[in-house]
């Protein structure tokens, strides 16, 4: 006669094996290392980064990985140290990226071959919500390049479009145009913060 407690195992089923790596199904892996550990490691080489930091979603980024850049500076948290000139603060990284959905939905309302459809915005399948959706993403997008411009302005001597185009959009890191790169993403901050 079998006792509770192998009354209790036998209910529970066969127990899990201990594995290192499973596949994405669930079932035990038989390799001996992640199935992503060459394309990290190239990653990491090809950036100068580590395999950890490589893992990041930001290091997919140019605009990312000068953030990596600030929140490492910020971890260290000296107070005499000043932040490095090759990164971009918090406020700064989510501006450029939400510039980046402005610019995106802005390819959807036009119908350009350079938007990329990931199923959200222009309503849902009613054209009169679809035509609002477009004239306001036109009209955030108007807005958000007159800040820039106003910001060109101020800043004679730094190319902002450039920095605009080939940091953010183009994602080429172009370390020469950070400072360029910076005043931009403060003026879209403040663009943003005020809209």
């Amino acid at each position: 006669m079998a006792t509770k407690a192998a009354k209790r195992r036998a209910k529970r089923g066969r127990p899990r094996l201990q594995v290192l790596y499973r596949e994405p199904n669930g079932r035990p892996s038989r390799a001996n290392e992640p199935a992503d550990k060459l394309a990290l490691e190239a990653r990491a080489k090809m950036l100068g980064l580590s395999v950890i930091s490589a893992k990041d979603p930001l290091a997919a980024s140019f605009i990312g990985r000068l953030h990596m850049q600030h929140l490492a500076w910020e971890k260290k948290a000296v107070s005499d140290e000043r932040r490095p000139v090759e990164s971009l603060s918090t406020a700064e990284y989510e501006a450029a990226a939400r510039y980046l959905e402005i610019h995106n939905d802005h390819a959807k309302a036009v119908q350009s071959e350079g938007a990329i459809y990931d199923g959200e915005g222009g309503g849902s399948g009613d054209p009169e919500a679809h035509a609002v959706w477009c004239k306001s993403a036109i009209a955030r997008y108007d807005a958000a390049r007159k800040a820039i411009m106003e910001a060109q302005r101020e800043a004679r001597y730094d190319n902002l479009w450039a920095a605009l185009d080939l940091c953010i959009l183009r994602d080429q890191p172009m370390s020469h145009m950070i400072w360029s790169l910076r005043i931009l993403c403060n003026a879209l901050a403040r663009h943003f913060r005020t809209c």
